[in-house]
Formats: C-alpha cells, structure tokens, sequence
C-alpha cells in the first residue's frame, strides 16, 4: 500500500518508522504523559495537575466555533469523574444537557494508539471532528495516519475502547 504526500509517494511501512522516529527523538510534549496499557478508571483523560477533562480545554468549542479554546475553571461542570472547563456559561448549559454529544470519542486518547492497544493522550490542538464526534490525536502524523486508514483504525480501537468501559 502506498501513501500520498503532496506528490510524493511513500510504501505505508514509512509512515510507521517516521513515528517510531518521531517517539524515540522528540521531546515529549506537555500533552503527553503516558504510552500505559489499557485499564478500565481511564475513561476520560484529564491534566494530572488540574484534574480537567482534554487539558481544560472546551469541548463544546470544538463543535459550536470550529476552534480549540481552553476553558475556564469558574465555568466548570463536572462528569464522570473528571472536571470539564468551558469558556462561558452557554457552552457550560450544553455540555450538562447532553455530554455524549460534545465528550471526545475514546476519552480524548489518540485513536491510533488505542488501536494499538495504547491510551495515549490526545492533543487538544491536534483535533478532528468526524461523524459529529470530536477525535483528539497526539500529533499531526497520527491525525495524518488516521484520514489515511480511518475505517482500520476504528476497527481495531472501538474494541479497545469497549474493554476499558467494562
């Protein structure tokens, strides 16, 4: 199989080493905290010095604006044992009525991770809507490998995923 980058073309095995490359040679991001096997308390990912829900971040946002916007803690709702900040009050009455909607597929993990067995946390700047469901990735090349083999990557994460939820 062969991958497209702007008009190059690349065997799918590169896109694999450049992010093994990538883990092994670049400084972890403030983001990422852990590559931990999969365990069922993980449901949603939160900052481990805040305890907020995709680093604080207003999943509403994502929806309603089309943009990332950290949230702030005076609007602060929680669910499922973690705290989610919005930027106001509106997105903070949304998000009460209906989490399911705007709470990130897979917890905020990087779906590619999780298909591998991995919760990864996503990047919050790194992000994705697809089907109405906010997808956070842990780096462009894994948003990349993900449009290139979505239906194979949710194939192989929602099991995954569906394990953690027992």
């Amino acid at each position: 199989m062969l991958c497209f980058l702007g008009k190059l073309k690349f065997p799918a095995c590169f896109f694999n080493l450049l992010i093994s490359l990538q883990v092994a040679f670049a400084g972890e991001p403030d983001f990422y905290h852990e590559k931990a096997p999969l365990r069922g308390d993980r449901a949603y990912w939160s900052d481990s010095q805040t305890g907020a829900a995709t680093g604080g971040y207003d999943v509403v946002a994502y929806m309603l604006e089309g943009k990332a916007k950290k949230g702030k803690s005076v609007y602060e709702y929680f669910w499922k044992g973690v705290s989610w900040n919005f930027v106001n009050e509106g997105n903070l009455a949304a998000f009460s009525e209906n989490p399911f909607i705007y709470a990130p597929s897979y917890g905020g993990y990087d779906p590619v991770a999780l298909s591998r067995g991995y919760l990864i946390r996503g990047n919050p700047l790194i992000w994705r809507i697809h089907e109405r469901k906010l997808l956070l990735f842990q780096d462009q090349t894994s948003r990349f490998i993900w449009q290139e083999r979505r239906r194979t990557i949710q194939q192989a994460a929602e099991p995954h995923w569906l394990k953690m939820q027992d």
